[in-house]
């Protein structure tokens, strides 16, 4: 990973781990109708990333179900991701993955 800022500067840097945090949601683990596992869990862990000069980044990511399609819905409005896809997302436009 690359500060993104840094890279459209041309400039160089490192990339440290400033903290890494998740939620504590209860997740809802059950077997449907066909007899699948099923592990729907609400948590996000976010990791906030700070360059040598002084730019900041946060990726979040989500554990997936191992069972459900990406973005299939699940019982109670959430949306269920596959466990081989994990969703990482930027928040800010900081750093840059290689």
């Amino acid at each position: 990973m690359k500060c993104k800022t840094c890279a459209e500067l041309g400039l160089t840097s490192t990339l440290s781990v400033v903290s890494n945090f998740a939620t504590l949601m209860c997740d809802h683990q059950y077997f449907d109708e066909q007899g699948r596992y099923h592990l729907h869990d609400p948590n996000t862990t976010s990791t906030v990333y700070r360059c040598s000069n002084g730019h900041s980044t946060v990726e979040t990511s989500r554990r997936h179900c191992p069972t459900c399609k990406p973005k299939e819905a699940v019982p109670g409005g959430n949306v269920c991701h596959s466990v081989e896809q994990p969703m990482h997302e930027t928040t800010s436009n900081d750093a840059q993955r290689d």
